[in-house]
């Protein structure tokens, strides 16, 4: 199902284009202990944010921030075709340990050296790099016979927003306690990223999906958009490939929690800020 809504292109005239309808599938699993899914319907929406937008939200960054994570230039539609899932949370600490245990896989430092956060299996998954992550996304496909993956940025911003065109899927301003950041009015608020779903959902049942920890995705960085495909595949095969990540995190000012917000990492990184959900590709 589509449904219409009418997106502002900043000043002036808007356009119109569908978004996903309101959330209404019950999430499900592939496995008892698969991570949880939703499915999303196809749509189209625009992707990145006006001047006038990353001018408001490098007020809200660290100065040393401002060009990592304010750069989405050039807002483009996208149009997605065919119905994809997405976690309805980060792969949790609980879910990525189950593949290390069966699996042998090797964690790497980061995680031998995090600070003494509150440990449990609903914490989101930290310090995997990309190649970890697909990793993951590999055992699952093998273990269920579903193809799962990293979501591409297109897919991830379009389910990020929901339908709606606002900085942050809750409106215009951060408000108190709609995210987990430097700033956002929480309890974890630049100390540890919270339990998956401590907060509230964003209009389609998906949490987290801002702030948190950064989420790994399929895309190359694409600095002006133009390489990046209007289907909503990633963008791939660029000389010099950093991978984009997608949603802020724990110790981020909250001009880096807005929807259209992006950063980029070396594939191998490994950070106590950067954790992942899958997309599951649908028949």
């Amino acid at each position: 199902m589509f449904r219409k809504i009418w997106i502002g292109m900043g000043i002036g005239a808007a356009t119109m284009l569908s978004a996903p309808a309101a959330f209404a599938d019950t999430p499900f699993r592939d496995c008892s202990d698969c991570p949880e899914m939703v499915t999303i319907q196809p749509g189209s929406f625009m992707m990145g944010s006006s001047q006038e937008e990353q001018a408001w939200a490098r007020t809200q960054t660290k100065e040393s921030d401002r060009d990592w994570y304010t750069n989405e230039t050039r807002p483009h539609q996208i149009t997605i075709a065919k119905p994809f899932a997405l976690g309805r949370y980060d792969v949790t600490r609980g879910e990525f340990m189950a593949f290390v245990k069966e699996t042998g896989f090797p964690l790497g430092d980061c995680i031998k050296v995090q600070p003494a956060w509150t440990r449990t299996d609903r914490e989101p998954m930290v310090c995997v790099s990309w190649q970890d992550a697909k990793a993951y996304a590999q055992w699952m496909s093998k273990k269920t016979g579903k193809t799962y993956r990293l979501p591409t940025a297109a897919e991830w911003e379009y389910a990020a927003r929901a339908g709606t065109t606002t900085p942050f899927y809750w409106g215009q301003a951060v408000g108190s306690g709609n995210a987990v950041c430097d700033g956002c009015g929480t309890a974890w608020d630049n100390k540890q990223p919270a339990p998956v779903g401590s907060l509230p959902p964003n209009p389609l049942g998906l949490y987290d999906m801002a702030g948190n920890v950064w989420q790994w995705t399929q895309d190359c960085y694409d600095e002006s958009y133009k390489a990046t495909p209007t289907d909503g595949s990633a963008a791939i095969g660029m000389d010099s490939c950093y991978r984009v990540a997608r949603g802020g995190s724990w110790n981020i000012r909250p001009g880096g929690v807005r929807s259209a917000a992006r950063g980029w990492l070396d594939p191998t990184g490994r950070f106590d800020y950067l954790g992942f959900r899958l997309a599951r590709t649908s028949p």
